[in-house]
C-alpha cells in the first residue's frame, strides 16, 4: 500500500543520513577543533534541512555548520557546486582564520615578545636564520627587492624599495652610489618582496599567510609593523 511504502522510504532516508552523519563524525571530529571552522551542508530541499535539523551530526559538529546550500547535483559535480554556492561563505570563514591569526601574534607580542618578529629587516633575519614558524605579510604591501651591482669594483648588494602607482622601474635606485668606490651601481634584478620572501619561506619549512586589511588588525599590520611580521619557532633577539 501507499501507506506501507512511504513508512519503508522514511526507514531508507533515515538510514541514509544516520550512515552520511556517522561519516561526516568520523572525519571531523578526528580534526583538531581550532583546526575545523566551520561545515557547509548542500543539497536539495528539503533533503539538507531534514539532515541538517536530525541529530545525525554530533552535537560539537552541529555548533560548526555555517549555513545550508542548494545543490542540484549528487556526485562530485554537487561538490563543486557547493563551493561555488558557498563562495561568501567560504570568504567569511578565511577572514576569520586571519584574524585568530593576527590575534594570536598580537597576543604573543604583548606577553611573550621575543615569541614574534615584525618590520622587513626583522623578519628577514629571523626568515633566514629559520626561527619563523609563520609568515605574515599584508595583501597591499607594495615592495620590491632589488639586487645592484658595481661596474667599477664589482661591489653588489640588495635593497627594498617601496612601489608608487606609475612608478618607473628605471627611477629605482638611481642614485645609489657603491660604498666601496663611490661610482654609481646599476640594478640586475627586481623581485617583489612578497614572491621573494615566500621563496624563502619555503625553502626554511615556514608557513606563508596573506593577510587582507578588512579588518582591524589586518589595518594594523599594514600601517604600524610596514606590513611583515612573523610568529617565530623560539625566543630570540632579532
Amino acid at each position: 500500500s501507499a501507506q506501507r511504502f512511504s513508512r519503508l522510504r522514511e526507514i531508507a532516508v533515515h538510514d541514509f543520513y544516520t550512515r552520511v552523519g556517522n561519516h561526516a563524525n568520523e572525519v571531523f571530529l578526528a580534526i583538531p577543533r581550532d583546526e575545523l571552522l566551520g561545515i557547509l551542508i548542500g543539497g536539495p530541499s528539503p533533503t539538507k534541512e531534514e539532515f541538517a535539523k536530525g541529530e545525525f551530526l554530533h552535537h560539537e559538529l552541529r555548533r560548526k555548520v555555517i549555513d545550508l546550500f542548494d545543490v542540484s547535483y549528487t556526485d562530485e559535480s554537487g561538490l563543486y557546486e557547493l563551493v561555488d554556492a558557498a563562495k561568501g561563505a567560504l570568504e567569511g570563514i578565511e577572514l576569520m582564520k586571519e584574524k585568530r591569526l593576527m590575534e594570536r601574534f598580537m597576543k604573543l607580542l604583548v606577553n611573550d615578545e621575543r615569541l614574534t618578529a615584525y618590520g622587513e629587516d626583522e623578519v628577514r633575519k629571523a626568515l633566514e636564520a629559520g626561527a619563523c614558524e609563520t609568515l605574515i605579510i599584508s595583501e597591499d604591501l607594495n615592495k620590491i627587492r632589488a639586487t645592484f651591482v658595481c661596474d667599477n669594483c664589482g661591489y653588489s648588494l640588495e635593497k627594498s624599495f617601496k612601489v608608487s602607482p606609475g612608478m618607473d622601474p628605471g627611477e629605482i635606485g638611481k642614485d645609489l652610489l657603491c660604498p666601496g668606490c663611490n661610482a654609481h651601481m646599476k640594478v640586475t634584478e627586481v623581485n617583489d618582496i612578497v614572491v621573494e620572501l615566500s621563496r624563502i619561506a619555503k625553502e626554511r619549512g615556514t608557513e606563508v599567510a596573506i593577510i587582507s586589511t578588512d579588518f582591524e588588525e589586518g589595518e594594523q599590520l599594514l600601517r604600524a609593523f610596514g606590513g611583515i611580521a612573523a610568529i617565530l619557532r623560539y625566543r630570540s633577539g632579532f
